[in-house]
């Protein structure tokens, strides 16, 4: 009787086991979605990056003179890009009369 306990709880134990380690992957998977979607939609996370990598400078060595106003209008386009269906982004920067 001792060991039908014990097969019992062993089966048990493997059951929830697995039920748990799908819930995990399952979990993960909505985190991780959930993130990206989320993280396409801050603004800062774009900024904070053309700050990192210094664009403004290595725009401006091109001859390409943008202003924060300028990113920020970028920044805003990668948004609305990312939440629509559009294939191909278009990114135009007005400088003075001329658009880039």
């Amino acid at each position: 009787m001792l060991s039908d306990i014990s097969v019992t709880i062993w089966i048990g134990y493997g059951i929830l086991k697995k039920c748990a380690q799908i819930l995990f992957v399952i979990c993960l998977a909505c985190l991780y979605h959930r993130k990206c979607c989320l993280g396409s939609e801050q603004r800062w996370l774009y900024t904070s990056g053309f700050e990192k990598y210094d664009v403004q400078q290595r725009m401006a060595q091109n001859g390409l003179l943008l202003t924060q106003n300028d990113l920020d209008n970028i920044a805003r386009d990668f948004i609305h890009y990312f939440n629509s269906s559009e294939e191909f982004i278009h990114l135009t920067v007005q400088i003075g009369w001329t658009s880039h």
